[in-house]
């Protein structure tokens, strides 16, 4: 049978291999006249050979009279040994040539596709033809981007592809346009734009618009215009190798030329270019707030912000101008009025020039023209020798709006045009404080929101930056962690005899450090450690990689002088607050640490951290600030799909560079580890976040990534990708009740409807289970941590009975023919459990019928889920039990003993305040969740996953994580059930249909110490809801304000209800 099966294989290989069809080769014919256009043979070519196959242009010329739009390319190799010269007929390419889609710009050739390899071989050459334009245009008045006057080639669309080895004689206007594309290389481009009759104009070398990882490489460029600019929304692209010659130097922008449109150019990196009479090495140019016109000529009033920039080994040949110019007064030249220099809102940050060499005409090493309302931060200049041709010494640095330069001094004023003043520049700054500073993650899409829906002084508690790039708040000393200093010093130094020093940022953070420094020798080697608690700063960072082997720290071996280290992306670190640093090796040397930012990855689709959605605010100081610790803890949770932990490994280091899921962001477990979904998480994680930051398209991606992979069974997985591992019935449930509370918000029935026959096939799987006695056998006993006695666990009990109340909610918007169906599986579940599980001489749920053991998680659920009505004698046993388990710092749990969890405990919080005890559930967020956010040793900005009954950080020591304190996360979304029952039972207001379509108000309570004063709101598709109430003179106001087209039912402590229709409303009672 194996003799037969290996040669029945080996016959079928020739076969196999002669069905794989060989490249078709399309070689375009030549016309060999410029009276014919060659422009429709190249397109057919493209059509017959661009998916697949080869395109060859043989060596000769082809004649290019008419606009060529080739887009739909895919795996193709396009060999270019000729010349492709365009035609000198002006009016038709001002009325012809092709849209580009941004300034009103357009193409003379749109080039796009996926996985395209250019090769000119140094030999194939875009003859533009360009003296004919550079002539017309010198008789037009007041323009060069003349309306129609096209760009050489544009690359649209085009990804994962390759152009190299090609030539650009004489553009018509800019030379290479990147645009919309996304990683693609470009090696070994010559251009040459020198007019042979009069001077070109705006003849830049390339441009790009609009795309991320753009690589440039041995770049040759003589021009009149910018040697290379990069414009709006370019980001991640890298620039090494090159030589500019004539021309302006490498431009950022202009920029800020669309009115309110928010653009960005940042993550630029640029090594090793040499400048040849330039006027400028480096220099950004941005639009004034003024708008006069529109492009391309015309614009202004543009917001945004260019950051997170190094160039490095800059060398210069008489130099023409200084070195590094900004200029934020572009505007055009046929405006009226004299112009504004100081009130764009486009900022300029976090940049830094480092080894600048070289001869220059100019004594300016930098004029540095920035805007009053928005200005320049952290501009670094570092190891610049530049020398005029008298052997003297550039050392000049104007400046104007420039804070916190680093590595130079401002040496006088550059000329400010206009002013700013006065209670508009302050609304401008407030503006801009709101949103401008912020980014989102890379080339994520900017669709979260980008201000606050509920602005107020509630904001001081929000602990999420303005920026996404950001610096430690202190230094501290080693190994006790004093403190040393505010950050930043003037420099760090560190020392191979030191132990290293500590970089507190204050809060919880992650995200990719990039570190500035001068180092004394060769070869020396920097460790980098994390930590999130304090007790763990040191030379080893605390553990996330889920195995045996310990994180360690990360190692970087650095060379002399200046330079730049930045973190390899897969060494993303997801969660901390402390840093060290240390060098590492033997032998004597230093390292002077000059700067340190921190690149945010956390909430990548938005450009304003601080843009809650909702919001909490109270006269306890202590619960306000637990609300924002959860809210920001979400943030944290809420990440980019390609940075999710890579495996589990008994190997040191770490790597989170895996895909975890679909869309853009998605709703993990925590920060630090373990980096993936954990769909358990959803019972408490998606409404905290409804009701705080808003975020439902982290919650929507983190659901698809079970819903997307269940198992023919029907069984879910416990974990999304890339784990997968299904042997969990709880957790199984948990992304069914997940769903419930996603679409409660959301209302998103596109989702509800794609998913609804696997849910119902989930639901069928549970059912399944259940045994003659009524009450499910949860046979895949993998769960949220706890042990596990026995198979009939009243804590899975109750999450199917919970699946089946919110699948009967569920079935009229998917399937009304199933409500009755559930409704009554709910009742008779209902009914067995009280009968096999509830113990009513102890008064509360057993963990199994025969256990004597009554777990704080079944029993927290029966209340929250509602098992019994909130007045009855068995939920007032149950709340007492509970209260019971409490100690100083929170309630052990009978079920992992000696452990304290805040997820199981966000649960006995909805529990108290459902069964009519919220002075319990208050008082127990003050001992649990006050207790760590004032804790000296934790992030004092989060919430964590658990700890030990002795306030020890040694949670689930042995049930899993090897007696390993540092492996337990601080930022743990599982945990942040005070955001959500604050809003929700405290202040009373939730919603109660769809999208808020119904919603209720129903204040738990008005007599808890210190809580006389209280309001929340969230928003969803309808709008903003938010209400609160305040106690004075023994009475207490109640308000209100819905959307208009909404209903809501108000009912206050001890008194009967009402419906009231959306829109404001109040009520005024006597306490």
């Amino acid at each position: 049978m194996h003799l037969a099966r290996i040669l029945t294989l080996l016959t079928a290989l020739p076969f196999a291999a002669a069905a794989i069809p060989p490249r078709q080769t399309c070689i375009v014919p030549a016309s060999g006249t410029n009276k014919t256009d060659d422009a429709p043979a190249i397109i057919s070519a493209f059509k017959r050979c661009g998916r697949g196959g080869k395109v060859v242009f043989q060596p000769t010329t082809y004649y290019v009279n008419s606009a060529m739009n080739i887009s739909w390319l895919r795996d193709v190799d396009v060999d270019i040994q000729g010349k492709l010269l365009w035609s000198t007929d002006i009016p038709y390419w001002l009325n012809h040539s092709l849209p580009v889609g941004y300034q009103n710009q357009s193409t003379a050739w749109i080039l796009g596709g996926d996985n395209v390899r250019v090769n000119g071989h140094g030999i194939g050459t875009f003859d533009g033809n360009g003296d004919y334009w550079y002539e017309w245009i010198q008789e037009q008045e007041n323009t060069s981007n003349y309306p129609g006057r096209p760009v050489a080639l544009t690359l649209s669309g085009l990804t994962n592809s390759v152009v190299k080895g090609v030539n650009f004689l004489r553009s018509q206007m800019w030379t290479l346009a990147v645009i919309y594309s996304h990683h693609v290389d470009l090696d070994g481009v010559f251009v040459n734009n020198t007019g042979n009759r009069v001077d070109s104009s705006n003849t830049d070398g390339a441009d790009t618009i609009r795309s991320s990882h753009i690589s440039f490489n041995n770049f040759t460029v003589y021009n009149g215009d910018d040697s290379i600019s990069f414009k709006a929304n370019s980001t991640d692209i890298t620039l090494k190798n090159s030589h500019f010659h004539n021309g302006l130097g490498i431009a950022i922008g202009s920029i800020g030329q669309l009115n309110d449109e928010f653009e960005t150019v940042e993550r630029i990196k640029v090594e090793n270019v040499v400048f040849d009479n330039t006027l400028h090495a480096v220099y950004y140019k941005t639009w004034t707030d003024d708008q006069n016109g529109y492009p391309p000529n015309g614009g202004g009033g543009g917001l945004g912000y260019a950051s997170n920039m190094h160039f490095n080994n800059l060398t210069t040949t008489s130099l023409r101008g200084s070195a590094v110019a900004i200029s934020q007064c572009t505007r055009f030249s046929g405006a009226p009025g004299d112009g504004n220099c100081t009130n764009s809102q486009f900022q300029i940050r976090d940049i830094t020039v480092a080894n600048l060499k070289g001869t220059t005409e100019s004594s300016r090493v930098a004029s540095l023209q920035c805007s009053g309302v928005a200005p320049c931060t952290n501009l670094g200049l570092v190891g610049v020798d530049l020398e005029l041709a008298n052997g003297t010494k550039a050392e000049e640095y104007l400046c104007g709006n420039v804070k916190r330069p680093r590595g130079f001094e401002c040496t006088g004023e550059v000329c400010e045009g206009g002013s700013s003043t006065g209670d508009m520049m302050l609304l401008s700054i407030l503006t801009l404080a709101t949103g401008a500073f912020a980014s989102c993650w890379r080339n994520s899409s900017c669709t979260g929101p980008s201000s606050p829906s509920f602005p107020g002084p509630w904001d001081a508690n929000n602990y999420a930056p303005d920026s996404r790039s950001i610096q430690p708040k202190s230094i501290l000393s080693l190994p006790n962690g004093e403190y040393i200093s505010s950050y930043p010093d003037d420099s760090t130094p560190l020392s191979t005899s030191d132990i290293g020093l500590v970089f507190d940022f204050g809060i919880e953070v992650g995200g990719i450090l990039t570190i500035e420094y001068t180092a004394s020798r060769p070869n020396i080697t920097l460790g980098l450690a994390f930590t999130e608690a304090k007790d763990y700063i040191g030379r080893k960072s605390d553990n996330s990689n889920g195995g045996t082997g310990a994180d360690g720290a990360l190692s970087a071996t650095l060379s002399e002088g200046e330079g730049l280290y930045t973190m390899p992306d897969a060494k993303l670190r997801g969660g901390f607050r402390y840093l060290t640093l240390f060098l590492e090796g033997e032998g004597e040397g230093t390292l002077t640490i000059k700067n340190i930012t921190l690149e945010i990855s956390y909430q990548p689709t938005w450009s304003n951290l601080r843009a809650y959605q909702g919001y909490f605010h109270s006269s306890d100081s202590l619960l306000n600030r637990i609300w924002y610790a959860g809210a920001y803890t979400l943030q944290t949770n809420s990440v980019p799909r390609t940075t999710c932990r890579a495996s589990i490994s008994s190997a040191t280091g770490w790597a989170n560079d895996a895909v975890c899921g679909p869309g853009e962001t998605l709703l993990l477990d925590g920060a630090k580890r373990d980096r993936w979904v954990w769909i358990g998480d959803m019972g408490v994680a998606v409404p905290s976040a409804s009701v705080s930051t808003g975020d439902l398209e982290s919650t929507k991606n983190a659901l698809l990534a079970i819903w997307d992979n269940q198992t023919p069974s029907g069984l879910l997985p416990k974990a999304g990708p890339p784990y997968l591992k299904a042997d969990s019935d709880t957790y199984h449930l948990w992304t069914i009740i997940g769903t419930y509370n996603y679409f409660l918000f959301s209302e998103d029935d596109d989702f509800l409807s794609d998913i609804w026959p696997r849910y119902v096939k989930a639901l069928d799987y549970s059912i399944s289970k259940i045994t003659p006695d009524g009450i499910m056998n949860a046979t895949e006993t993998a769960d949220w941590g706890r042990w596990n006695y026995d198979t009939l666990a009243s804590s899975a009990n109750m999450l199917l009975y919970r699946a089946l109340t919110t699948a009967a909610f569920l079935s009229p918007y998917a399937d009304p023919n199933t409500q009755t169906n559930y409704t009554a599986l709910a009742s008779s579940l209902r009914t067995s459990i009280i009968t096999n599980l509830y113990d009513p001489s102890f008064g509360a749920l057993k963990d199994s019928p025969n256990s004597t053991l009554y777990p704080q998680d079944a029993n927290s659920m029966a209340l929250a889920f509602s098992l019994f009505p909130p007045n009855s004698t068995a939920a007032s046993k149950i709340s007492s039990y509970l209260v019971s388990n409490w100690t100083p710092i929170g309630p052990a749990s009978p079920e992992l003993p000696g452990n304290i969890s805040p997820f199981i405990s966000s649960i006995e919080l909805e529990a108290h305040f459902a069964t009519g005890y919220p002075e319990r559930a208050l008082q127990l967020i003050h001992t649990l969740w006050g207790w760590y956010i004032d804790h000296p040793n934790g992030t004092e900005s989060t919430v964590p996953e658990g700890y030990l009954v002795n306030g020890t950080w040694g949670y689930r020591g042995d049930r899993g994580y090897r007696y390993d304190p540092t492996y337990v996360s601080h930022a743990h979304g599982w945990s942040s059930g005070p955001t959500s029952t604050l809003t929700e039972y405290a202040v009373g207001l939730r919603v109660t249909k769809p999208r808020g379509a119904e919603w209720s108000l129903k204040p738990a309570t008005f007599s808890f110490d210190g809580f006389g004063q209280a309001e929340a709101g969230f928003t969803t598709g309808l709008g903003r809801f938010r209400a609160g109430f305040a106690v004075e003179n023994g009475e207490v106001r109640v308000s209100w304000d819905t959307p208009r087209g909404t209903r809501g039912w108000v009912e206050l402590p001890g008194g009967r209800g009402r419906w009231v229709d959306g829109g404001k409303g109040s009520l005024v009672v006597s306490v």
